[in-house]
């Protein structure tokens, strides 16, 4: 019980419950520079699309790699 209520409050647990650690932000950044990559690659692999809806522009995907370069700067100032 006491985990399903971590994120909205920080309740005490009763013996037995074990309270979540707080996660580094670090891990967020790396989490977010995954969903970076994942956009960025799925925006290149649809580049040479055959299918015109799952086609991306050039644009889409520098502005993606780009956003990607950015949190990857972050992340490696963070793990400075």
């Amino acid at each position: 019980m006491c985990r399903e209520v971590w994120s909205a409050i920080r309740p005490s647990c009763p013996k037995g419950h074990a309270v979540p650690p707080q996660r580094p932000a670090s891990n967020d950044l790396v989490e977010e520079a995954l969903r970076r990559f994942d956009l960025y690659a799925r925006l290149r692999a649809g580049r040479d699309s055959l299918l015109q809806t799952q086609r991306s522009s050039a644009q889409d995907e520098d502005k993606a790699f780009q956003e990607l370069e950015a949190v990857m700067a972050r992340l490696r100032a963070k793990q400075g």
